[in-house]
């Protein structure tokens, strides 16, 4: 009997578990979408920038631990001398940066939208792979910002 409610209990463990899967593609597994020519994701979003007409891509299609991974990076942007470095994120939301006349020190970016909770999280489980040289001195951070509020503009100049 004792057999039996455990593997019950196991099942019913599993079940609740994949109804509490919230998250659009969390296997990184639709790539119908393309920026500058780069394979990305439906749902997701890169912190891509297109601007005066040059387009520079953050987030990538790399073969992963089972199947797709997101591939983000840092990159350096800008034109004719005139580059930052720019933070390679990706979220749920869409990315939007804006930079007013050539004065790098001026520039700013985040992400608006996203997507509706059923529940509050309460676990966040990742496969991560870091390369590159600087790993040690770099910071890398998983968030989950939750907002309530009503926005009351669309322009984000200077915020």
């Amino acid at each position: 009997m004792k057999k039996f409610y455990t593997l019950v209990l196991a099942f019913v463990a599993a079940i609740a578990g994949m109804n509490a899967q919230q998250l659009p593609d969390s296997h990184f597994e639709n790539w119908s979408e393309s920026f500058n020519g780069d394979a990305q994701l439906k749902d997701w979003h890169g912190s891509n920038v297109e601007q005066l007409g040059f387009k520079f891509t953050f987030m990538f299609q790399k073969t992963g631990r089972s199947g797709y991974c997101a591939y983000v990076a840092d990159r350096e942007i800008g034109a004719l001398g005139i580059t930052e470095e720019a933070p390679g994120y990706m979220g749920l939301g869409i990315s939007w940066q804006y930079m007013e006349g050539a004065s790098t020190g001026t520039a700013t970016a985040g992400m608006y939208g996203g997507m509706s909770w059923k529940y509050r999280p309460d676990t966040m489980a990742v496969w991560i792979k870091r390369t590159g040289s600087n790993t040690d001195k770099e910071d890398f951070h998983l968030m989950y910002y939750a907002w309530s509020g009503t926005a009351k503009g669309s322009k984000y100049k200077c915020k």
